[in-house]
């Protein structure tokens, strides 16, 4: 607020004379006019500087939702990729546990073929005791009894061995003829007896378990 300087009255008429009073008035009413724009100024200035506030504030919200914004879409993008990646390691273990379970079943298929094949090959020699077992039987006066006898314990042991693997001998007479199981070489007609019927045993036949390692050869009634 701008002072104004009060004129100095000195050497002039006293105070009480009108001319005085007048010049004071006139001296009070702009002083007041003035403080009435200072304050006027204020106003108008405070008026001016509102709008800028809202608009700073309203800029500072904007960015606070574009950045939320970006952040949700890249919490987005990592919950995508997370699960791709969990997707990619549950195939990589299922096809882990497959192969693992197939070359299981593809190492216990060769064990078992490479006995199987190893026990085919002794049948043969299972047979040459067989029928060193029939003739000493039938020459018992030539053959030394000690002779007799280590051959049938050779022959146990071997068919101890043979059962401990799994192969048993088939029983096939008096049994239905099963071209699965039954290998027939020869037909004959036998009294008594219904024709598709095993009547003697040529060759033993011999289980795996529960599969054929070798067919019995037979003769069939007819």
């Amino acid at each position: 607020m701008k002072k104004r300087a009060i004129p100095d009255h000195s050497g002039e008429p006293e105070t009480g004379s009108p001319a005085v009073a007048e010049e004071l008035n006139a001296s009070i009413q702009q002083d007041q006019g003035v403080a009435t724009m200072d304050i006027s100024s204020l106003s108008e200035a405070a008026n001016g500087n509102a709008p800028q506030q809202d608009s700073e504030q309203s800029v500072a919200e904007e960015l606070l939702v574009d950045s939320v914004t970006v952040e949700r879409e890249q919490w987005e993008q990592l919950q995508t990729e997370f699960e791709q990646l969990k997707n990619q390691l549950l195939r990589t273990q299922a096809d882990f546990d497959n192969f693992r379970k197939r070359t299981r079943q593809e190492r216990e298929e060769l064990a078992k073929t490479a006995a199987r094949n190893l026990l085919s090959e002794l049948l043969p020699v299972l047979d040459s005791f067989d029928r060193a077992l029939t003739s000493i039987a039938a020459d018992v006066t030539t053959v030394p009894q000690s002779l007799r006898e280590g051959i049938e314990m050779v022959h146990r042991q071997f068919v101890y061995i043979m059962n401990s693997q799994g192969v048993q001998a088939m029983e096939v007479e008096g049994q239905p003829f099963n071209p699965n199981v039954h290998q027939a070489v020869m037909q004959d007609s036998v009294e008594g007896t219904e024709p598709g019927v095993v009547v003697q045993e040529l060759q033993k036949g011999y289980w795996l378990h529960d599969k054929v390692l070798r067919p019995a050869m037979v003769k069939v009634s007819m």
